[in-house]
């Protein structure tokens, strides 16, 4: 699986904009397009929303006194110990 990141993102947003922005699409093509705008939409609110419970989780653990500060496992970097 190819790892992706949050700036990944980004890019792929600015190019689904590009392609909306053509004005020589025929409306098959715009209708299809639109409808794969909102399905990028979709999953991209959901991996800003995971990232954002990852950044909070990961500040209330660095915030915490130490011996609290253990994070699941899933949120851990590859390598990355436990306190």
């Amino acid at each position: 699986m190819a790892k992706t990141r949050l700036k990944d993102l980004n890019e792929h947003l600015f190019a689904q904009l590009e392609r909306l922005n053509n004005d020589d699409m025929s409306d098959e093509i715009l209708r299809r397009e639109t409808s794969r705008t909102e399905a990028i939409t979709k999953v991209a609110r959901e991996i800003i929303s995971s990232g954002h419970l990852m950044l909070k989780a990961r500040q209330l653990a660095d915030d915490s006194p130490v011996g609290v500060r253990s994070l699941p496992d899933m949120m851990l970097e590859e390598g990355e110990k436990r306190f």
